[in-house]
């Protein structure tokens, strides 16, 4: 298969796990080749007809290049005229199978953070859409139009963050580490304030429970004595390792599966994660195995404690075995593989006029049915 991969940024850093898995499995004859667009390359100057010539860029090279998959990755930005976009990708001579992808946690209600435009229109057209999170939005992305909605979660890395944990020399300053921003937004009964809210509330805890015993890392902390300062993103590992459990924080967001990227390179860091529970996280990893769930403020004390209170050699070993797990099934090397092969079936049982069924899907655990990782499912 010819695959395009629209990335979501000015050039292939600022997606760099995602393009290392394509080459990687360009490399390892997954697809027969590979070609790549960054749609906010140019993006100053890209408003109005700005996006429509972005556009013209794209059909020339996709015409050029002739693909059989074309995904649209985290297409959820500021782009104009996506559907004139879509007609174009679906009138190319290669007659591509498309597929859209999402990665924030939008979510349909009204003081939530509402969908944009842009993914609507392209999920709508396309013929499958990847999720970082499912139940109440792929419902929603059902009744627009959406098929064929597949669980997409985000993963950990490999370019930025390798599995290097070194614990013989491993030397923690803080017991507790957090490494996330605090952000002011606009409407505090909003799902993003909501969030923001309780983000805080949870950091306050940790703060009067461990002190200077806490590493607070990111920006928005003015005031906290625990607080260390703003951190590049590609340094957050650094900081992991600078504590004896990762705080992961709250994911601003509680539909179905949903974890942002930082739960997986915190566990891939080979640090012990105490992350919040979300709805069906459980089919992701184990919990006690590899990490540690909480609900509330007291679970989350609880958790720290126990953690803190246990044999650490033993603690480690989990640890290790966690981040080993999260390097060979959670990497964006993984997610692209999964990607692939889920648009490649979707495309040939097309060809081939049988009925389409979802491969294996392999980053969740064994067991679990994983029937909510998957809706409309119409070939």
């Amino acid at each position: 298969m010819r695959f395009l991969f629209l990335i979501q940024g000015r050039t292939t850093d600022d997606q760099p796990g995602y393009h290392d898995g394509c080459l990687r499995l360009l490399q390892e004859n997954r697809i027969s080749a590979y070609d790549y667009f960054c749609y906010y390359d140019g993006s100053d100057n890209l408003t109005g007809k700005g996006w429509s010539e972005q556009w013209s860029r794209l059909e020339r090279k996709a015409k050029d290049f002739s693909p059989d998959l074309v995904l649209l990755q985290f297409f959820h930005g500021p782009m104009d005229n996506v559907s004139g976009l879509m007609a174009r990708l679906r009138v190319l001579p290669s007659g591509p199978t498309i597929a859209s992808s999402c990665g924030d946690p939008f979510a349909p209600g009204l003081l939530d953070h509402g969908f944009p435009r842009s993914f609507i229109e392209s999920s709508s057209l396309a013929d499958m859409s990847f999720f970082s999170q499912m139940g109440r939005s792929a419902k929603a992305a059902e009744k627009w139009g959406a098929r064929n909605l597949l669980l997409w979660p985000h993963g950990n890395c490999q370019k930025r963050f390798p599995n290097d944990f070194d614990a013989v020399t491993w030397k923690p300053e803080f017991d507790v580490v957090f490494v996330g921003n605090h952000t002011s937004v606009r409407n505090p009964f909003s799902s993003l304030g909501r969030g923001s809210k309780k983000r805080a509330a949870l950091v306050d805890a940790l703060t009067r429970r461990y002190g200077k015993r806490l590493g607070l890392f990111g920006r928005g902390w003015n005031g906290n004595p625990a607080w260390q300062g703003p951190i590049p993103y590609h340094d957050q590992v650094k900081a992991f390792r600078r504590g004896r459990v990762v705080f992961g924080g709250y994911p601003h967001a509680s539909d179905d599966y949903y974890l942002s990227d930082r739960p997986f390179i915190a566990m891939g860091s080979g640090i012990p994660l105490i992350d919040y529970r979300v709805p069906k996280v459980d089919e992701l990893f184990l919990e006690e195995r590899d990490w540690y769930l909480f609900s509330d403020s007291n679970e989350l004390m609880a958790q720290c404690d126990k953690v803190l209170k246990s044999d650490c050699a033993e603690v480690m070993r989990k640890a290790e075995k966690a981040a080993a797990l999260v390097h060979q099934k959670h990497t964006q090397y993984h997610r692209m593989k999964f990607a692939i092969e889920t648009m490649t079936a979707l495309r040939m049982a097309r060809l081939q006029k049988r009925e389409f069924h979802v491969p294996e899907i392999e980053f969740l655990l064994p067991g679990p049915s994983g029937r909510d990782a998957i809706r409309n499912i119409r070939g």
